[in-house]
């Protein structure tokens, strides 16, 4: 009988092997069922685009990609369409229907040069930006796959995201899963910046005591130690998705210095990012 760890364990599984196979996926939930009683489907929140990257630590562009998200949860589309964002990158989004009604989207992103306006929004966003955003999206792929083929990996995460959706209705879900469910929100889409309890608890509207209480309840892990976490997981995928050198994955993945980068990688990951790169790309 599956239950609810056996379908999260599922989703994690199949959306790695998904990444591993190069395409940058990222989920949009849209159903509060699963938002307040599944927590943990926050893992998959985060752009793996590294042109989101620049874009969230950029001061002149850090909120238009909350804002962006928070008009397409609005939105809440039924149908798959291949689009772009503000900034003109392009991005297939499908979504998971549970009885007709959309209870998440899936991304695959990091395209461009497909949809006509994204030429001209990404030179909008160039003019306030310095030069390393037009070379990022210089090496964005202008060849997504084909429809077809997006939604035919997405068919599984349909399936599983309705068990789950269904499991998560059976469960009951407190005060402390909905907030930090609301911190999972906020970290996920600024992780690549200094994040604070005290940015949270103005984000939040709750004590920051209250919310350093709940993280470390649910998550046994201190905010800093989750960010770090996300930060040297976003490099990884970086060192062996892209070309960039040290010292760009680490501003991209929200590290201001290359060689305290390369120390607290070398310490999480037994290698430093070059060996790392080197070892895990000659094995795949």
């Amino acid at each position: 009988m599956e239950n609810y760890d056996s379908v999260l364990d599922d989703i994690f599984a199949y959306t790695d092997f998904l990444i591993d196979a190069g395409y940058k996926i990222s989920f949009t939930i849209l159903s509060p069922v699963i938002l307040l009683g599944c927590p943990p489907a926050h893992r998959y929140d985060a752009h793996l685009c590294s042109v989101c990257s620049y874009l969230k630590r950029n001061p002149a562009t850090l909120n238009a990609c909350h804002a962006n998200k928070l008009a397409l949860i609005r939105r809440a589309p039924t149908e798959p369409y291949y689009g772009c964002c503000y900034a003109g990158v392009e991005e297939y989004v499908v979504p998971l229907l549970h009885n007709g009604i959309p209870i998440a989207l899936v991304h695959v992103s990091g395209y461009r040069r497909n949809v006509p306006r994204s030429a001209r929004l990404m030179a909008r966003v160039a003019a306030k930006s310095d030069k390393r955003f037009t070379y990022l999206y210089k090496k964005l792929s202008a060849s997504p796959p084909p429809p077809e083929k997006v939604n035919a990996f997405a068919a599984p995460l349909e399936y599983m995201f309705g068990k789950l959706y269904e499991l998560c209705e059976n469960k009951s879900s407190g005060q402390d899963e909905h907030v930090l469910g609301r911190i999972l929100d906020y970290v996920y889409e600024h992780y690549v910046n200094d994040i604070s309890y005290a940015d949270i608890a103005r984000e939040l509207c709750y004590s920051e005591s209250y919310l350093r209480h709940i993280f470390k309840a649910q998550t046994n892990k201190t905010i800093k130690q989750f960010v770090m976490e996300l930060r040297l997981s976003h490099a990884a995928n970086l060192l062996l998705s892209s070309d960039y050198s040290i010292t760009e994955i680490a501003i991209l993945a929200g590290f201001n210095d290359s060689n305290h980068f390369s120390a607290v990688f070398h310490k999480h990951f037994g290698v430093a990012p070059k060996q790392y790169r080197r070892s895990r790309g000659e094995a795949n």
